[in-house]
């Protein structure tokens, strides 16, 4: 049977190399037919070019609550005026240093709080608790470790407490009662409490990293 041609084609693939490396972008291809890989990087060009997510930020509505596309902020994204970020709407989204001091905090913080609350919750286990008992212990931790990032910003932690205030109803931030109500599960109320703000992530961007700890449809 005589195969038909398919012709070349050529597929042109970004690669992503988080070697912490600010001055260099790398990309991937290939060709389909004869498999030719080859890597080669726009470091020359990375000033000038957009940076851009694997996963679009702009296909989930909790991004675009709280946040919105500019195309002229480092990661692409900035929080709105509207949402549950809106006190850090005024901050500089667009100087590359700046935000990506705010994108190493980003990563501390989220790393500290999964740390602290993965050891609480072990701790509980191994003592026999209740998962209702570790899910209201954990989501307390949840709402000081939020807290204790402003301790040295006395204006950051008037905002944070005026968004939860706003948001929840507290200052500390959620009840446990009310995310039970909320969510119907212990379970789940433990899940949230490593969860993460999306709007946040892809301003500081690291939306692509913890994107498949969202959700299983995280969209």
């Amino acid at each position: 049977m005589e195969q038909a041609s398919l012709g070349i084609k050529t597929l042109n693939y970004k690669l992503v190399i988080q070697d912490g490396n600010p001055n260099c972008k790398y990309k991937l291809g290939f060709k389909m037919n004869n498999v030719n890989l080859y890597l080669y990087s726009y470091s020359t060009k990375y000033n000038s070019d957009n940076f851009e997510y694997i996963h679009n930020p702009s296909y989930s509505k909790s991004v675009l609550d709280d946040c919105e596309y500019d195309k002229n902020a480092v990661f692409g994204y900035k929080p709105n005026t509207t949402g549950s970020l809106k006190q850090f709407a005024e901050y500089n989204w667009y100087d590359k240093d700046t935000v990506y001091k705010y994108k190493e905090e980003r990563i501390l913080y989220i790393k500290q709080n999964d740390e602290r609350i993965k050891s609480l919750e072990n701790e509980l286990r191994n003592e026999n608790k209740t998962i209702e008992d570790i899910a209201r212990a954990c989501s307390k931790l949840r709402n000081e470790i939020r807290l204790e990032q402003y301790k040295d910003d006395p204006e950051g932690l008037e905002k944070i407490k005026q968004r939860n205030l706003e948001k929840y109803g507290y200052e500390d931030g959620p009840k446990a009662d009310d995310l039970y109500t909320q969510y119907g599960s212990w379970e789940i109320v433990l899940n949230k409490c490593y969860s993460t703000n999306r709007g946040m992530d892809a301003c500081c961007g690291v939306y692509d990293m913890y994107f498949n700890l969202y959700t299983p449809f995280a969209y």
